[in-house]
């Protein structure tokens, strides 16, 4: 260092290189070796690249702005990089010149609460979360996080990523709805607008999987009487177990894991009515066999058979938000919310006692969302959880408007404005006045076999046109393929631009005669149209790049309307087999064929209900076809084993726990730390002792029992936690200037890893072992010659230790793979004068 200055955030500091840059931010990392060094080593070519966009949290004091604007290619145009600095930090930068005087478009600098709309507005963000080529990366400052203001902003900039990337992708992802919903055409047939107003100054409570439910039970049982229950699907199996029959169950998922998850929910058929969003998974609503009626849409495209009823009527990402928007809209005064928690318990639970979350353990994935609670702690929460309280502080405020409160009795759940938390034994009920069954039976129309066949018909017609209109978009599209093809002339041949003028008619034709139709198969085609998007809008286009753009937009919509005729003639064909369902002598094998494509074997048992049949009386050959279905069916309602892969698939593993708990240690976090650990040891999960070494570590660390917390390290053995407890025991004892006795564990650690062999052979150097530390360096870089800071730093060593013959080796092989490496140059002219 020859260079300091007074700074707020430490010092600026000045290498050997000429680099400027804040001791407060990037401490001793570029003080050996320059910058531009350590980035190629470091990132490599991650930081850009041809059509992508690279968010990167920090700057290294402007260093790594520098890198990429020198690094990119001035010709790729489409590669963008933002950068997000730290307020205070980008002051300080601005103030001392540290950053390029000069920034092309295409790079910027800003802060954090100005990167969201600067990437919308400015960096295309969303064709590039269309196009799946975001990236996001952490300065090396960021990662060093010396300004512990990096950790929040990082885990900040995360959750606003995640956030609008899923407000994105779901609009790329609903086709997967519509497809759910054409299915679900014939059972869709009561609107759930008929429900409204049916229980005026009623209390309802809606039973959700949060960790809270089992609390509030016992107080649904004492009340049962007096209360209207409303229950999500996936906790129907909870109830059978505390035999607690829901008057409403609901689900939404368009999924297939949604059965494997609310399968139970079959068995209550006679007593509970079933209210599902249009694209509920068919594995469901194809094979319940009583009541139901559907929120939201009933065709994916705008029809006069559902007039205004285009959209879901509910915000919010959950099952729970669409049972609380329906049970408002149903009239009740009040809705008690129970096992809504959006949030983890204390022992980082996210679902009830009993659940198979719950038996597995608690959630190991890290996660940087916290929340308040009705009690007033903070707990964990993670994104679909966090992302659901404004949606659900809303629907509290359109409560309010009808007359309704929400209340949550848990004092664990989390905190949402305007859902008022009070005790059970503050709240008051009115009895029904008749079961909730008998008063729907008399309030809403009867369903028949006319009602259901009415139904039938209306929907084919509405099929027949769009099929018609959709072949209408194809014929257009395969017309404008050939009119693509004369525009541009080939071999020799000139354009023909009365081909220019036809194409414009066609897209004339399809935006004001199919308007409606084509605009589905782009949404249904999307994954093929995002392909055309270029996110270098401002660049000029070739004869070459336009016809080929050309070619591939209209293949994209002859493709996407060739799929779109085949999913509708699977969908006609599955309503007229409902409509052979209800004929006196159906089809049967017809039938049978349809209801094992579908994967809804319980339609047999629904079918003899209607027909009132019995199926002894059929031939044998028909009857072990049907004993065949219900072998199906009942393998369905017993996918336990299916059921607990997922949730391990998702629950995380000893790697993501060790994660988490680096985490809560990073951020002193030692209560959460003793409750996980609590959580840990109650988890079926296998790795769950060989953990508790390590958090009982940590903990001991933060309360400053270091040789306690040593010992714990110590019998830590486990290969994914070794090197973790290790890494700790060298701190501790590198903070206590304990050197020789952090030799065995640096040593213990580049046996464990070769890549710490360069540290365990700097600290032997550094301790008068030349010969030792030698010898290390030569292992490690055999085994990783790529390496050239390493090599660098053995090279160093070699010089103070005045063994020149060897240090210009190693600085010749440096230059032989980076003749620019402005480090080895300068030592070898050293060497050489």
């Amino acid at each position: 260092m020859n260079e300091t200055t007074s700074f707020d955030l430490g010092q600026i500091l000045t290498n050997n290189f000429g680099e400027r840059y804040l001791q407060g931010i990037n401490g001793e990392s570029f003080s050996r070796m320059g910058s531009v060094a350590y980035f190629k080593q470091h990132y490599g070519k991650a930081l850009w690249g041809p059509d992508k966009l690279t968010i990167v949290l920090g700057t290294d004091s402007g260093l790594l702005v520098h890198y990429i604007l020198e690094h990119i290619h001035a010709e790729d145009t489409t590669s963008r990089v933002l950068f997000i600095e730290l307020e205070d930090v980008l002051e300080r930068l601005q103030q001392e010149e540290l950053l390029p005087k000069t920034i092309p478009g295409r790079v910027d600098v800003v802060s954090m609460a100005q990167w969201l709309e600067r990437a919308k507005e400015a960096f295309n963000f969303s064709d590039y979360l269309f196009l799946d080529a975001v990236n996001r990366v952490q300065s090396v400052g960021a990662q060093d996080a010396l300004h512990p203001h990096y950790l929040g902003q990082w885990d900040s900039l995360t959750n606003e990523f995640l956030q609008f990337s899923t407000v994105v992708k779901m609009q790329t992802g609903n086709q997967i709805f519509a497809h759910a919903g054409l299915k679900n055409l014939a059972e869709n047939r009561l609107r759930a607008q008929q429900l409204h107003g049916l229980f005026k100054g009623k209390t309802a409570v809606i039973l959700a999987g949060g960790p809270s439910l089992l609390e509030s039970l016992a107080h649904v049982k004492a009340n049962r009487d007096k209360l209207v229950v409303i229950a999500v699907a996936r906790i129907a199996g909870t109830l059978l177990k505390e035999q607690i029959t829901p008057d409403f169950i609901f689900s939404i998922d368009p999924h297939e894991v949604s059965f494997n998850n609310s399968h139970e929910m079959l068995h209550f058929w006679e007593k509970s009515f079933f209210v599902n969003l249009y694209h509920v998974t068919p594995m469901l609503l194809g094979q319940w066999r009583g009541r139901s009626a559907y929120i939201g849409p009933l065709f994916p495209w705008k029809n006069e058979i559902d007039g205004e009823n285009q959209l879901p009527s509910y915000p919010g990402i959950t099952v729970s938000h669409q049972a609380i928007g329906c049970a408002i809209d149903m009239g009740f005064s009040q809705i008690i919310l129970c096992g809504i928690d959006l949030c983890f318990s204390k022992e980082g639970y996210t679902h009830a006692k009993g659940s198979m979350e719950s038996q597995i353990g608690p959630f190991l994935a890290d996660s940087s969302f916290r929340v308040e609670t009705n009690a007033g702690d903070i707990a964990e929460s993670r994104f679909d959880f966090y992302s659901a309280i404004p949606s659900l502080a809303y629907l509290a405020a359109y409560a309010e408007e009808k007359g309704c409160q929400l209340i949550n009795p848990a004092p664990q759940a989390a905190k949402i404005e305007r859902v008022a938390h009070l005790g059970w034994d503050t709240l008051n009920f009115a009895p029904m006045a008749q079961p909730v069954t008998t008063y729907l039976q008399e309030q809403l129309p009867p369903e028949t076999r006319a009602s259901r066949l009415a139904h039938y018909e209306l929907v084919l017609t509405e099929l027949l046109h769009a099929r018609n209109e959709i072949s209408q978009v194809r014929k257009l599209a395969e017309e404008a393929l050939v009119c693509n093809k004369r525009l541009f002339g080939k071999k020799g041949k000139p354009g023909d631009y009365s081909a220019k003028l036809r194409m414009d008619q066609i897209e004339e034709t399809l935006d004001k005669q199919h308007p409606t139709f084509s605009t589905l198969v782009k949404q249904w085609g999307i994954q093929s149209f995002l392909r055309l998007i270029r996110a270098d809008k401002e660049k000029a286009w070739t004869d070459e790049e336009i016809e080929l753009t050309g070619e591939r937009y209209y293949q994209a919509y002859k493709q996407g309307a060739q799929q779109a005729v085949q999913l509708l003639n699977e969908t006609i064909h599955r309503v007229q087999m409902r409509i052979e369902e209800e004929k006196p002598k159906p089809n049967l094998k017809n039938l049978l064929r349809q209801w094992e494509e579908d994967a809804q074997p319980n339609r047999l048992t629904l079918f003899t209900q209607r027909q009132q049949i019995d199926l002894a009386g059929f031939p044998d050959k028909l009857r072990s076809r049907f004993a065949l279905l219900q072998a199906q069916f009942d393998n369905q309602l017993s996918q336990e084993e299916a059921k607990l892969k997922l949730v391990l698939a998702t629950s995380g593993n000893i790697i993501t726990a060790r994660n988490k708990l680096r985490n809560l240690f990073r951020h002193q976090s030692m209560q959460a730390l003793k409750d996980l650990r609590n959580g840990l040891m109650n988890s079926q999960f296998e790795f769950k002792h060989a953990l508790n070494e390590l958090t009982q570590g940590y903990i001991l660390e933060l309360e400053g029992e270091l040789e306690a917390a040593m010992d714990c390290y110590a019998k830590v053995e486990r290969p994914e936690l070794f090197e973790e407890a290790q890494t700790h025991m060298l701190q501790i004892l590198l903070k206590q200037n304990r050197i020789e006795e952090s030799l065995p564990v640096l040593e213990a650690m580049a046996n464990f890893n070769p890549s710490k062999l360069p540290y365990y052979a700097t600290m032997l150097g550094l301790t008068g072992r030349a010969e030792a530390a030698k010898v290390a360096f030569d292992h490690y870089l055999e085994l990783a010659p790529q390496d050239l800071l390493t090599r660098l730093k053995y090279a160093q060593m070699l010089f103070k230790n005045q063994r020149h013959a060897a240090c210009q080796q190693q600085l010749q092989r440096i230059l032989a793979q980076d003749a620019s490496n402005q480090a080895a140059q300068q030592m070898l002219a050293q060497l050489n004068t």
